[in-house]
């Protein structure tokens, strides 16, 4: 099942997408949701990320390539104000004018959970969806102290376009293309340090996983830079595309 986030007729609502078109969504997203009446073509519908205010997105540094000593990835959270969807803007700061494409597998989780076994954490997922941790790594060393201000900017966290069910997220290929051309990243899910469960176990064992929190679980090796005017795109088989353009920050400075 397809279960999106869109807003129709200007109200954001939870939809149920099959083929080209959007259904309305019949009772809990959680637990047993319906298709319900046709909106409309998917065409007429803009989709929105697939999460509500209240929601933490949680993100992960360090995921693929060898564990080495370390007990799990890095943990970070990125704001709610930094959340765009599919076809939206990427805004490239004033400050930042390099920032690198990251295309990551995210988990949806369906249950609330804390201090879970792997096995309770892939249990408790409701699906996967695709999340773009954008990043302007020129940044990362120039603040003070453990920072991720350089992941934080208003629209580096583009997720979407739908919440997929019934697919298996420890064995997705995963890849990117900016400006329609294949970049180094191509892959697949398993290669991942720690599994899904692990990654949620691991995460629960910090905070209280809640229905509808969102893991980004970090982005592979081949990661690369892109620039104002670039089109980048990310691709997990299985659960669709995130296509987004980088534009220069609109914003008048203050003086």
């Amino acid at each position: 099942m397809r279960i999106a986030k869109a807003s129709y007729h200007g109200q954001a609502q939870w939809v149920i997408v099959e083929g080209d078109t959007a259904y309305k969504l019949e009772g809990d997203r959680f637990n047993g949701p319906r298709r319900g009446a046709p909106l409309g073509p998917l065409a007429q519908v803009k989709l929105l990320p697939p999460v509500e205010p209240h929601n933490k997105f949680v993100a992960l540094l360090g995921n693929y390539g060898s564990r080495g000593v370390h007990d799990g990835p890095g943990i970070f959270v990125k704001p709610n104000s930094a959340l765009i969807g599919d076809g939206d803007d990427i805004v490239c700061p004033r400050i930042a004018p390099t920032l690198n494409y990251e295309p990551e597998i995210a988990i949806v989780m369906g249950r609330r959970v804390r201090h879970a076994t792997p096995s309770e954490g892939k249990a408790a997922i409701l699906g996967y969806t695709i999340s773009h941790d954008v990043t302007t790594t020129s940044m990362a060393t120039k603040d003070r102290g453990p920072s991720i201000r350089y992941k934080a900017f208003d629209t580096f966290g583009v997720l979407g376009p739908w919440i997929v069910t019934d697919v298996d997220g420890d064995n997705l290929p995963l890849r990117s293309l900016l400006n329609g051309q294949p970049t180094k990243q191509d892959t697949n899910t398993s290669k991942m340090a720690w599994s899904i469960g692990e990654v949620v176990a691991w995460i629960s064992s910090v905070m209280t996983l809640e229905p509808g929190d969102v893991i980004s679980c970090g982005t592979p090796p081949g990661f690369g830079p892109m620039g104002v005017g670039d089109t980048i795109e990310c691709v997990i088989d299985g659960i669709g595309r995130l296509k987004n353009r980088i534009v220069a920050d609109p914003t008048t400075p203050r003086s």
